[in-house]
């Protein structure tokens, strides 16, 4: 079983997206600043390195990927999801993540980004991580992403494939849904052109 099955945990109120290569000490910084963030007295992170039975991951990811635990768990009723940022933004390079980043959106779940110096968009936080965010989206393509199991990767292309026509309408889909965040958030650079140039927005 898992660790949470072992403890028997609560009902989730957020799910965290991140990508297994970020420092433990950084992801959990990002979540106090974002347990911080949401003013919550106890928030309950889904976490799949915990919430997943690691002896057995095979049933937790399914033969269907919208049968895996991560869309099962953004299928319910959340409060929100936050994706854990690193200074090389390695969500965006995880296929996993992205898949996850598809499925919040369609469920207009409240998606926020967290770094370990607090949330973007909130006081404290770096432009910095922004502009990373920028670049990473400009070079943005779904097809050189990254899965620790090939199978996985296959499957979720498979997915976006059905559901998009192609990998490079995922790719205008996630440049255009994260630039909208970015912007909601009061985190775009003040100089559209800046913009552009740092990929935040389609051009």
């Amino acid at each position: 079983t898992s660790l949470v099955g072992l403890l028997q945990g609560k009902a989730v109120s957020h799910f965290v997206s991140h990508s297994w290569a970020t420092p433990f000490q950084h992801f959990v910084q990002c979540l106090q600043h974002h347990a911080a963030f949401t003013g919550a007295v106890n928030p309950t992170y889904w976490i799949c390195s915990f919430a997943n039975n690691q002896w057995d991951i095979a049933s937790e990811i399914g033969t269907d990927v919208l049968d895996s635990a991560f869309a099962k768990v953004l299928h319910s009723h959340l409060q929100g999801v936050v994706m854990v940022l690193d200074q090389q933004v390695q969500p965006l390079t995880r296929v996993w993540c992205l898949f996850e980043f598809l499925l919040a959106s369609e469920r207009q779940h409240d998606l926020v980004f967290a770094t370990d110096l607090g949330v973007l968009g909130d006081q404290g936080a770096s432009p910095d991580i922004a502009l990373q965010v920028g670049r990473a989206l400009r070079t943005l393509q779904v097809v050189n992403c990254l899965s620790s199991v090939e199978e996985d990767r296959q499957k979720i292309f498979q997915f976006i494939r059905s559901k998009m026509g192609s990998l490079a309408n995922m790719d205008i889909q996630i440049k255009q849904r994260m630039s909208r965040i970015l912007q909601r958030l009061g985190t775009m650079p003040v100089n559209a052109h800046v913009a552009l140039r740092e990929g935040f927005l389609p051009a």
